[in-house]
């Protein structure tokens, strides 16, 4: 299944200021458990700073390198075999979960 913008929205919390404007923007993306495989549309929210996509499909979350501000993730118990192609520490992150997983590699 993939992750569409209406359940992106459905997902979305916490109103904070952006952390690259003064605009103020939902921060939070909490879609656990819902066997998604495809994460494409996540791109179109690139002010999402703590996404939790924990116990779905997935088997790529390059998606994931759109959201410039992102601080937290949880990837936990998906089909993922290797890391997302960021250092966390380049990036500001400040937490990463991906037990669960099947890491092969860390690309």
């Amino acid at each position: 299944m993939s992750l569409t913008k209406e359940a992106i929205k459905e997902g979305l919390s916490n109103l904070q200021r952006s952390v690259d404007s003064n605009l103020f923007t939902l921060i939070d993306l909490n879609i656990p458990d819902q066997k998604i495989t495809d994460i494409k549309t996540i791109a179109e929210f690139p002010h999402l700073q703590r996404v939790n996509l924990s116990g779905n499909e997935l088997k790529d979350v390059k998606a994931l390198a759109a959201l410039k501000g992102l601080r937290k993730l949880d990837v936990s118990n998906n089909r993922l075999t290797e890391f997302l192609g960021i250092t966390p520490l380049q990036r500001g992150l400040t937490h990463v979960n991906y037990s669960g997983n099947s890491i092969k590699s860390f690309g």
